[in-house]
């Protein structure tokens, strides 16, 4: 059985419609109740004693670790990193003490070389450096294979996170809120999501332990200004039906995913709503 962490995350949905599709047997575990998918779906505080009680008795082949806090979750740093922590902690303890008969291969999903997160803020960087040696401490069980999955900016649907780029923009065209970008001259790699999932499928996973690098030809480099400029081209083409110019027309595979924001405005106004109503009372 296939156990995703983290389920209600941008990544985590997209997997998880993914392996509905594909009738795949899997449990999905979030903190909070699901947006999009209840297939399947247990919802966990991730202490050690819950996750012994809705896992003990399952048979695990695969986990996929994409669980993290959002930072506006938790306003103090300090209780921020903690958290985090802890959250992989109880998920390595309990792995550590199951009975396993077979090998489980973990997939932890990380981001690019910590050299090239320049534009990453500290606390995020060192709280995925310190969740990747918690993982990799399970490299001393025998029974355990360890994937770290370095991936560049990924963007397509269902997206909520609205301190990311790309929500945050389309929230702005959908309901005028103000957008500034704070350095638009920064070139940044971009992945579709399809392009992500596709790849990650295509991979073998034999090994003890490997890490995996993503995009190659796939890959779209551009700088922020040129991102958001494509952004405001293709809401605009799905919205209102105007054309698109000669250079947003080649990219026309990749931002597909705006559509999604465009026919889903319902759902993305309410979590809107919700985030900022949080925001503010925060």
């Amino acid at each position: 059985m296939l156990v995703v962490f983290g389920s209600n995350s941008f990544i985590g949905n997209n997997f998880v419609n993914y392996i509905i599709k594909k009738r795949l047997e899997f449990l999905s575990i979030g903190e909070y109740d699901p947006v999009f998918f209840n297939l399947n779906f247990i919802k966990t505080d991730y202490s050690e004693e819950n996750l012994q009680e809705i896992l003990d008795d399952k048979t695990i082949s695969e986990i996929y670790m994409i669980k993290s806090l959002v930072r506006r979750d938790v306003i103090d740093r300090n209780l921020y990193k903690k958290k985090n922590i802890e959250i992989y902690n109880n998920l390595i303890n309990f792995l550590g003490d199951k009975k396993i008969k077979k090998n489980i291969t973990v997939h932890l999903f990380s981001i690019i070389e910590y050299e090239k997160n320049s534009e990453v803020n500290d606390l995020y960087l060192n709280t995925k450096i310190e969740q990747e040696f918690i993982v990799k401490s399970l490299l001393e069980k025998k029974n355990f294979s360890i994937n770290i999955h370095r991936i560049p900016t990924v963007v397509g649907p269902m997206d909520l996170n609205f301190s990311r780029l790309t929500p945050s923009y389309l929230a702005h065209k959908l309901f005028n809120h103000e957008f500034e970008i704070i350095n638009p001259n920064l070139e940044r790699e971009f992945l579709s999501m399809d392009s992500f999932i596709k790849e990650f499928y295509s991979r073998k996973y034999d090994k003890k332990y490997e890490e995996h690098l993503y995009g190659n030809e796939k890959i779209v480099k551009m700088k922020i200004s040129e991102y958001t400029y494509y952004l405001d081209s293709y809401f605009n083409y799905f919205a209102y039906g105007e054309q698109l110019d000669e250079s947003a027309s080649k990219l026309k595979n990749f931002f597909k995913f705006v559509n999604w924001y465009v026919e889903n405005k319902d759902v993305v106004k309410k979590n809107y709503n919700a985030w900022m109503n949080y925001s503010e009372v925060s």
